[in-house]
């Protein structure tokens, strides 16, 4: 909540005529020498310098050729510390290097140390000053040394994306992210990027910073072959890491946040103007908007030295003349919200030169239009009102541009960017100050060129009101140059104190206005001239007393006689080196005396001092004030262990002693989890150990369990009872089985000890999950007394007690692990229990889907593991598991099931194996083989049925039949020329004992035939997929250029608004009725409701899906029926060249050579379509008045785009 203010000021003319391009500033912070190159309406180009800004002595000047467009000749304007000179960069190529020094001796100050042929577009040093970069007219980027030796040249332009390229490899994905109210559908939404262009207000020049570790750098031009602006970025080497993702409109301006995570430039869209940042891999990382309501552009970004401040210098059009202002904006940010803390504008004149001072973050040179620079000193403060009455408020005052964000800490709490109140000033504030008032509800706000004053609400509920208003204060001091009003303070209901410089004594003058409220000006302004710059003003408002603080550190008190008049007295000097402070005495080293923003002090504990003072606690194995300290700051107890672990276990026996109150140990006992806080909540950067192993954190909570209660068993079961019993529980999976025999034993020997600790033991987990433990552990006593415990009902668990103990030993565990749903352990109780009771096991077993388990007990039962099998087999069969109840069935020799299961699975090969083994005949085989080919070629497996045919029917017209109808046409060539051969076994041969009978008449009958069917058939496939492109495309052109009008929205009617009779619930229709052409209605949210907005949603999904003519889904309809043609046209390339390749070699040369033709003329024609078919869908978004309307309807907005596979299909020979 701070805000940025002027604490001090300065100028001095630097140039005596008037300028119109741009000047450099550049700064000795070792010798505090501020250095600025300008060119003045001569095109002459001057190099000053001066001391603690006390006047500018020129060092150098030398004509330059006039740049195009008027644009300055200077490019950069560098100080380099090791060679203690300054070094220009013209636009001409020229390198020059002048040197005060030099100057100082009366030698020429001015050295051209080298020129670029091409010239020089941009130029950066490195942060360190060893490397600088420069952009050349031909679009290279030559990096050199200090000594300036080139070590690399590259062009800046090229097609490669960087080695840093990021990969997805599935996760966090776009389409898996969270997309806010866009919904899904906003990952599928595709950007065209070929039309993003060049902002208008573009310079057309490169620009290039660096990072502030000098690691990397950044170069932002205009990339001729995508017409827009790219940002690379390159490591010191010069070697290419990334490229910016592609951003409309994106601008010149460039820098790069000296911490490194951001680099900064603008957007210029046709609704905002945006600064836009973007992260070292090129991806946009957020931005903000800028606030100019008239016509403006960018001139440069600059952040400052510690990356807290962000300067945007802009040139705007001023409301009243039309005429343009360049001025400089300071922007910061906190919480993801950007602030405007200043707006620097000379009055009637422009900035022309600003630049941040390289090593003081908040110092600011600016150089004017006129020729004078300026530099300001600027400083956090909290601006908080001043009072110290009980009825203060307590206002905070956060600056935001032309807003001022008010919060009472008296009477809430509202986090920043929120308030409670806001203010909005007529101008962009500079500075807020509280009035004298008790209860701190009035301020004055310091903008440009006004000061308004305002009455805001006791209690920060109500609206503020606007008291009064005056012009600028500068009139009245007879100058007219640029120098802010600064460390304005409202002392009295009518005077106002504050701090200006004055140019003629080169010094501050503190002054002095008397006003009347409602007066448009003040009555009467004094002045008194100031021994030098006043650092700060201390105004206490409890005893009205002022005080003046100077730059070194004295303190003057400034007095205001009855005449109005100002009198400074020095009171007190410190010495150098020396400084003052108010401290408190430390109650304990965790806690802190604290100023709150509403002024009153309070004692906290800040958990930084917490956690030290606890670290130091168990380093020297202080467990009892360490866990004191954890419970009353609430910190995380599993610190104890986490701090170090090997300490902890080697003396858990000490931490017992220390806290011997039980329910401590329960406390911490109940805490503990899985996870080292010490990485996830409590990290320390002093912290020696390494992070625990995983699996050590895994088992964490086990290992202090078992730790704790082995020493807690040691030092006394009857004492730590409670405890013991916690580390069972605690265990994880909780050990209640565990628990419970030590409760049995206890039971032992006093039953009252027990019944205590089992209450204290249903207190820690679920009654009735303890209730069940001890019942599976078939101790009905101990059951017993659990229910009791539990005060569970006897007519609940009696009758169920009573029955399980009249039943014999295995089959009451049976009983009661099948009560426990312990089905398998169940099922080994009952084949326990005898085979009496194997058919009460059978339907168990298929009850449950035991089978594994019950062949597993009846292993070495033959008899009853076949009965197994049979079953078992039965329920594969029924779950349409075929194969492997082929294979069960053969398990149990019921080869017959067997050969049953594997013809309904498909499995040819194990059927003819069983036959085999079954002793079929050849005519049975025979049989079986023609059964076999008709299933096969129902399932379209074509190749499978030809071998079928050839092995075990010898016939070879069926073979070949069956891969012609596979479209398997070379196979089918071949099987024709093949001889036959088939054998079914040693014994068993064919009358045709080895025959080779050539059956090149198949090729005639039947190759050829199929040939030209399939040919035919495929023709006219394509003839038809041909047609169905030409109607859709047409269609779809038709429906798009005919685009409808959206609805006219109605307005809505503010009688239905603040309705008594409607609840919060109550659900209004909206405007999406009028397009399922529903009856408008108010209906109250309700399941019913729930069920109708689910049946409209199918509804319009069966709409879709329909694509009926007219309807707005039509379109979508047609594009996703055009897809599914592509799909096929590609899936077709295989097919077709297999065709051609059989076509051919039987002279069927011109056939392949149409179909080829007209294939390869569909496909071409296909490919150029996708373009004009595959963009974001119109039709049926144009119905709607809104994009929340096009989300809310969950409308897909653009179909993929599909894609052709790459196949050789065609014949070169055709």
């Amino acid at each position: 909540m701070r805000s940025l203010q002027l604490l001090n000021h300065c100028c001095a003319q630097a140039a005596g005529s008037p300028l119109n391009s741009r000047s450099f500033i550049a700064n000795d912070p070792e010798n505090s020498v501020v250095y600025v190159a300008l060119q003045d309406n001569l095109s002459v180009v001057r190099v000053l310098a001066n001391e603690e800004s006390r006047g500018f002595i020129e060092i150098a000047q030398f004509p330059v050729e006039t740049a195009p467009n008027g644009a300055c000749s200077i490019v950069d304007f560098t100080y380099l510390s090791d060679l203690q000179v300054a070094c220009l960069g013209m636009r001409n190529g020229d390198i020059i290097l002048i040197s005060k020094e030099r100057f100082e001796k009366g030698e020429e100050a001015m050295e051209v140390i080298g020129s670029v042929e091409s010239g020089i577009y941009a130029m950066s040093w490195s942060p360190d000053q060893d490397l600088v970069i420069m952009i050349t007219g031909e679009k290279n980027v030559l990096e050199m040394t200090q000594d300036f030796d080139t070590i690399t040249e590259f062009p800046l332009h090229v097609e490669e994306q960087g080695e840093g390229t990021q990969h997805s490899v599935g996760w966090g994905r776009k389409e898996t992210q969270f997309h806010g109210s866009a919904g899904k559908q906003a990952a599928l939404h595709k950007v065209d990027t070929s039309k993003f262009t060049v902002s208008e207000d573009d310079d057309h020049m490169p620009r290039v910073a660096w990072r502030g570790d000098g690691r990397l750098f950044t170069c932002s031009d205009i990339d001729p072959r995508k017409a827009a602006r790219v940002i690379r970025v390159y490591n010191r080497e010069g070697v290419l890491q990334n490229t910016s993702e592609p951003v409309d409109r994106l601008e010149h301006v460039l820098d790069w946040r000296p911490s490194g995570n951001l680099i900064v430039s603008s957007q210029r869209l046709p609704h905002r103007h945006d600064i836009v940042f973007l992260e070292k891999n090129g991806l946009r990382h957020g931005e903000f908007t800028l606030r100019e309501s008239t016509n403006h552009k960018l001139l440069e970004v600059s952040w400052n030295a510690d990356s807290t401040v962000l300067a945007v210098w802009l040139e705007s059009e001023l409301t009243n003349s039309g005429k343009t202002q360049r001025t400089v904006q300071l922007w910061t940010s906190n919480n993801y919200y950007w602030y405007m803390k200043q707006h620097l504008v000379l009055a009637e004149d422009d900035i022309v030169g600003f630049a941040w001072d390289v090593e003081r973050p908040l110092w600011a040179h600016v150089v004017s239009a006129t020729g004078y620079y300026h530099r300001y000193i600027f400083s956090w403060e909290v601006l908080t009102s001043t009072s110290t009455a009980e009825e203060n408020a307590g206002f905070v005052a956060v600056i935001d541009g032309a807003s001022i964000l008010l919060t009472p800490f008296a009477y809430q709490n509202v986090p920043p960017p929120m308030c409670a109140l806001t203010l909005q000033a007529e101008g962009n504030v500079q500075h807020v100050s509280f009035g004298p008032s008790a209860s701190g509800n009035c301020i004055v706000a310091l903008t440009n060129d006004k000061i308004q004053f305002f009455e805001l609400p006791e209690n920060g509920c109500g609206e503020s009101k606007l008291l009064g208003c005056f012009q600028s204060l500068c009139p009245f001091m007879g100058e007219k140059i640029s120098n802010p009003i600064r460390q304005l303070h409202w002392i009295r209901e009518n005077r106002l104190i504050y701090v200006r410089y004055d140019e003629q004594t080169n010094g501050d003058v503190i002054c002095l206005a008397t006003f009347s409220m409602g007066d448009d000006q003040p009555s009467s302004i004094e002045t008194a001239h100031f021994d030098g710059y006043v650092h700060r003003i201390y105004h206490n408002a409890g005893t009205h007393d002022l005080l003046a603080e100077d730059a070194v550190g004295s303190v003057y008190e400034v007095q205001i006689d009855n005449n109005g008049k100002i009198c400074i007295d020095k009171i007190l000097q410190i010495p150098d080196g020396s400084c003052a402070a108010i401290a408190t005495t430390r109650l304990k080293p965790q806690d802190s005396d604290e100023e709150m923003p509403r002024g009153n002090l309070e004692t906290i504990s800040p958990r930084a001092f917490v956690l030290a003072t606890i670290r130091e606690d168990i380093r020297n194995c202080n467990y009892r004030s360490a866990f004191i300290a954890c419970r009353r700051n609430r910190i995380d107890l599993n610190i104890l262990y986490d701090e170090n672990p090997d300490q902890f276990i080697e003396n858990i026996e000490r931490f017992v002693k220390d806290i011997p109150e039980v329910d401590y140990l329960n406390l911490f006992l109940s805490n503990l989890r899985n996870e080292d806080t010490t990485v996830t909540m409590y990290r320390s950067e002093k912290r020696n150990q390494q992070p625990q192993e995983e699996k050590r954190v895994q088992n964490k909570v086990n290992y202090i369990c078992e730790a704790a209660r082995n020493v807690l068993l040691k030092l006394g079961r009857k004492h730590y009872i409670q405890s013991i019993l916690s580390t069972y529980v605690k265990s994880s999976p909780p050990d209640l089985e565990s628990a419970l025999m030590l409760l049995a034993e206890i039971k032992e020997s006093s039953l009252s000890d027990a019944e205590e600790a089992l209450k204290y033991t249903i207190f820690l987990c679920d009654a009735d999950r303890l209730y069940d433990v001890a019942l599976g552990m078939y101790n009905f006593p101990l059951v017993l007394l659990v229910a009791q415990q539990a005060q569970k009902d006897p007519k609940e668990y009696l009758p169920f007690l009573q029955e399980l103990q009249k039943l014999e030993k295995y089959y009451q565990r049976f009983r009661i692990d099948d009560h426990l749903k312990r089905f398998e352990k169940a099922l080994r109780n009952l084949s326990l229990a005898g085979d009496k009771h194997f058919d009460e096991l059978i339907d168990y077993m298929q009850k449950h889907s035991l089978y594994l388990v019950a062949l597993e007990e009846y292993a070495n039962k033959p008899e009853k593991r076949q009965v197994i099998l049979n079953v078992y087999g039965d329920y594969l069969v029924q779950t349409s598991a075929y194969e492997e109840a082929g294979i069960i069935f053969t398990m149990s020799q019921n080869l017959e099931q067997a050969m049953r299961a594997y013809r309904m699975a498909g499995s040819w090969r194990e059927v003819f194996s069983l036959a085999k083994q079954m002793k079929y005949s050849k005519e049975d085989i025979h049989a079986l083989a023609y059964d076999v080919i008709e299933y096969l070629k129902d399932k379209r497996r074509y190749q499978d049925a030809a071998v079928v045919a050839h092995d075990y029917t010898e016939d070879i017209e069926e073979s070949v039949d069956c891969l012609l109808k596979g479209s398997l046409w070379q196979e089918a060539i071949r099987m024709v020329f093949t001889c036959l051969r088939s054998s079914f076994g040693t014994n068993f041969i064919l009358q045709n004992q080895s025959y080779s009978n050539d059956r090149s008449d198949l090729i005639e009958t039947h190759v050829k035939p199929g040939l030209i069917d399939g040919y035919t058939q495929m023709d006219e496939d394509i003839d038809e997929m041909f047609s169905q492109f030409n109607k859709q495309t047409s269609r779809l052109k038709d429906l798009r250029e005919r685009k409808p009008e959206p609805t006219v929205v109605l307005p809505n009617d503010d009688s239905l608004d603040n309705v008594d009779m409607f609840s919060d619930t109550t659900s209004m229709y909206s405007q999406f009725t009028r397009y399922t052409q529903a009856t408008s209605r108010v209906s109250t949210v309700s399941s019913k409701g729930s069920r109708n907005t689910s049946k409209r949603r199918k509804r319009e999904d069966r709409k879709r899906a329909r694509g009926k003519k007219g309807t707005v889904f039509e379109e979508e309809y047609l594009v996703s029926s055009l897809k599914r043609l592509y799909e096929r046209a590609s899936n077709m390339q295989n097919e077709l060249g297999n065709i051609l390749r059989a076509l051919a070699p039987f002279g069927y040369v011109e056939e392949a050579r149409a179909i080829q033709d007209k294939f390869e003329k569909m496909l071409k024609e296909f490919e150029l379509s996708i373009p004009i078919i595959f963009v974001p869908l119109q039709l049926a978004i144009s119905q709607y008045a809104s994009q929340e309307e096009v989300d809310a309807a969950n409308l897909p907005t653009q179909i993929e785009k599909p894609v052709i596979a790459d196949i050789k299909w065609k014949l070169q020979i055709l």
